[in-house]
Parts: C-alpha cells; sequence; structure tokens
C-alpha cells in the first residue's frame, strides 16, 4: 500500500533532521560538498544513493560514493537525452523548414511558423522531460537500491513500481514536494534580495538537509510499491 502524501513528508523530514542534528560533524561535511563544484556535487549524489538505498545513510568510503555519484548524474543524463532530442528535431524542424527560402526570414508566415514549430516543440520537449523524469527518480533509487547500473533503465519495472504505488498518488507526491521547496527557495530568494551573503549562507546550510529529506521521500515511495 501507497505511503501517504502526508505521512511521507513528515517522515522523510523527520529522517533528515535526525540524520543532522547533533551530528555537527556530518552536517559541515556535507555543507562543505554543497559548495564545491563538480567533486563535491558528485560526492553529494553519491550520498544520495546511500541516501535512497536505506539505513543510516552513514558518510565514508570516498571513492564509492564518488562513483556513485558519477553514475546517478549519467544515469539523469541518459534520461534527458530524448526530451533533449525531440525539442532539437521538432524545433529545429520547425525553424529550418520556415526560414528554408531565401525571403523566410522577411516572410511573416514564415516567422509565424516558426514560432509555432518552436512552441508545439517546447511544450512537447517539457511533457516528455516531465514522464522521463518520473522514470528518471524510479531509476536512479532503484539503481541505488539494486546496486547496479542496469537496473535504472529497466523501464519495464519502473512502470511497474510506479503502478504499484500508484500513477496519481506519485505525480501528486511529486507536486507537493515541488510546491514545497519550492516555497522554501522563494523564501531564501527573497532573503537573498534583501542580504545577499545570508541567503547564500542560508541555502548552503539547509542544503544538506533538503537532500536527504527528499531522498527519503522517493525511497519511501519505491518501498511503498
Amino acid at each position: 500500500m501507497s505511503i501517504g502524501i502526508v505521512e511521507n513528508v513528515t517522515g522523510s523530514f523527520a529522517f533528515a533532521k535526525d540524520r543532522l542534528v547533533g551530528k555537527w560533524l556530518d552536517w559541515l561535511i556535507l555543507i562543505i560538498l554543497f559548495i564545491i563544484p563538480i567533486i563535491g556535487w558528485a560526492l553529494l549524489f553519491g550520498f544520495l544513493a546511500r541516501v535512497y538505498r536505506g539505513g543510516e545513510a552513514k558518510l565514508g568510503d570516498w571513492i564509492k560514493m564518488l562513483i556513485d555519484g558519477i553514475l546517478m548524474w549519467i544515469v539523469l543524463i541518459v534520461y534527458m537525452i530524448i526530451p533533449a532530442i525531440v525539442f532539437v528535431i521538432l524545433g529545429g524542424a520547425a525553424v529550418l523548414t520556415s526560414f528554408a527560402s531565401v525571403d523566410g526570414m522577411m516572410n511573416p508566415t514564415g516567422a509565424l511558423g516558426a514560432a509555432l514549430g518552436l512552441g508545439v516543440g517546447v511544450i512537447l520537449s517539457v511533457i516528455i522531460a516531465i514522464i522521463f523524469g518520473f522514470l528518471a527518480t524510479m531509476g536512479m533509487v532503484r539503481f541505488a537500491k539494486e546496486e547496479k547500473f542496469g537496473a535504472a533503465f529497466q523501464v519495464g519495472e519502473l512502470f511497474k513500481i510506479i503502478g504499484k504505488i500508484g500513477w496519481l498518488h506519485y505525480i501528486l507526491s511529486w507536486i507537493v514536494l515541488v510546491i514545497i521547496f519550492a516555497i522554501i527557495y522563494f523564501i531564501v530568494g527573497l532573503i537573498t534580495g534583501l542580504v545577499a551573503p545570508l541567503g547564500m549562507i542560508i541555502l548552503w546550510i539547509i542544503g544538506p538537509v533538503l537532500v536527504i529529506w527528499q531522498g527519503k521521500f522517493y525511497a519511501h515511495l519505491y518501498e511503498s510499491a
């Protein structure tokens, strides 16, 4: 039976709080990883894989954590390739077709056709990107739990898992978490607008909390299937 959305939000946040509060050195290390580009972010993704995997999600075994983080990046990139290709094909084809003639640049009809074609390409790409985003999230969780890179791309299994969770429940869970995080980022953005350094410091401090929170949130969904 799928976990309730409110229960998942509160339970995942409680896990993040318990994981960091009182374990200040771990929190500090995660903040440092959050700040450092590339290597730090890869290690942070590797830590996210440990949150997905379950258990206490300990720091350490840095090489494995780095490799896991890089593999998580690759999974995400692969899943986003198809929406990008759709955008290039539909949007690019529309623009090229409309401006194929010599006077295409000066032709209002051609310009309108290009704009419409590009618009359709963007809309379809966004829809496909969202669908593939759903799959990518469960794919990364599955990779973390199975500890097999190929498990992330077992699309049939991913559809089964999401089907057991319930597509509507899964989508609503996504929306709720996105709204919560959007509100948090909006508040931080307001603070940044008033006192830029303070906003950045707050973002660095809460960054690890958000990583663990969303990681446990999606792990709970996966486990409820």
